[in-house]
């Protein structure tokens, strides 16, 4: 483990906001800058144990959906993301990029729709599975590990990922290169003026130690954004996460010692349920007020 300064403004004081119960991990702010990040933060080398073969954003091929509802869901809410990236970006095809694309869902909904398609992906299992069930062209590694070319896509995406990374200043310098000129650049976050966050604190799902190492609200990320060249053009949420605000009552639940949780979570977690929670997420989408928040980037 390692003890960081602040990724965006390089400071090295601090205070800590909370400490993790079982672990040494703590969520500090930074006092010139107030970025929040994991201190200390875990070794790359630990990333296959961090990341297993489970975790649940590896999901597989939406046709593989063994639940007829949950395939009408999925299917709906990766298409939304395709619609809206044309609608703000006013590209209809061109080369994109998706840094952490897991096993390539999105990137397949967007190889159908005419887009040319690059994924980054650390998880040797995930890139494997995207190249062999998609035939997509991913990289397996990290963004900071490949030489690209500059000026080469329209479009560069993080869905869930950007709080991941090791230093987002690193990341943002390298988008900025290989992003065409006026190219787009979408980051999907958690969402701090979440309903989620005001009800379960530190509970909440965006507190994910020690996988979440940064927690960025809008005037962190649009610093960030600022620093590096990049002005936001549009903000939104866009994906209803039913399952972020489950596992964030699942933490909440472990802090009170409810003893019902399996019989509850097999309850909450059966696909008819979902359905009928998705538009009452979709309402407070609409408020802004989203388990996560989508913000669209333009490269200046």
């Amino acid at each position: 483990m390692t003890t960081p300064a602040c990724d965006l403004c390089k400071s090295t004081e601090h205070i800590v906001l909370f400490k993790d119960n079982g672990s040494n991990f703590s969520y500090v702010e930074c006092v010139n800058c107030h970025l929040i990040y994991l201190n200390p933060m875990p070794d790359r080398n630990q990333l296959d144990e961090i990341y297993p073969e489970d975790y649940q954003p590896y999901q597989k091929a939406i046709e593989e959906e063994t639940f007829f509802l949950l395939k009408i869901i999925r299917s709906a809410n990766i298409a939304n993301r395709r619609k809206w990236i044309e609608r703000i970006t006013k590209i209809k095809s061109g080369k994109i990029m998706d840094v952490g694309s897991a096993t390539g869902i999105f990137l397949n909904e967007m190889k159908k729709h005419d887009w040319e398609c690059t994924g980054i992906e650390p998880s040797h299992y995930a890139a494997s599975y995207a190249k062999e069930k998609f035939q997509l062209n991913v990289l397996n590694g990290t963004l900071e590990e490949f030489e690209l070319d500059d000026n080469q896509y329209d479009v560069i995406t993080y869905w869930d990922v950007f709080e991941h990374t090791f230093s987002p200043s690193q990341q943002l310098e390298i988008v900025y290169k290989i992003l065409k000129k006026n190219g787009k650049l979408v980051i999907n976050i958690p969402n701090v003026k979440s309903f989620d966050h005001k009800l379960f604190k530190n509970s909440w799902v965006g507190y994910d130690i020690p996988r979440h190492l940064f927690v960025f609200n809008e005037i962190a990320l649009k610093n960030y954004l600022t620093k590096h060249g990049f002005r936001i053009v549009a903000k939104k949420c866009i994906i209803p996460s039913y399952y972020g605000s489950i596992l964030s009552l699942r933490n909440w639940l472990k802090v009170k010692n409810f003893s019902k949780e399996k019989l509850l979570f097999k309850f909450l977690y059966f696909p008819g349920i979902r359905f009928i929670f998705e538009p009452i997420l979709a309402i407070i989408n609409s408020l802004g007020y989203g388990t996560v928040i989508t913000f669209f980037a333009e490269k200046i």
